[in-house]
């Protein structure tokens, strides 16, 4: 399913951050692809960032509502199908 394969996907890139996060070229990788703010500079920025990322997946599959919630954050019915 759709749902699966992106799970899959989101997964393997997160896996991908640790070997990257060893060279300036793969940190410059990951702030590409993440759209960070400021350029990654360490191994511990890039791990921070997939921290955030995997904070902010969780968040989300937990506020995913068949409704409109706005107890946390103001979120439409469904926002991870939205």
């Amino acid at each position: 399913t759709v749902g699966e394969k992106c799970a899959s996907l989101l997964e393997d890139a997160l896996q991908l951050i640790p070997s990257l996060s060893n060279s300036s070229t793969g940190l410059r990788q990951i702030s590409k692809a993440m759209q960070t703010c400021e350029p990654l500079k360490t191994k511990n920025d890039a791990d921070r960032t997939a921290f955030y990322a995997l904070g902010s997946l969780a968040t989300l599959a937990m506020l995913d509502y068949p409704y409109a919630a706005d107890f946390v954050v103001p979120l439409p019915a469904n926002p991870v199908k939205t």
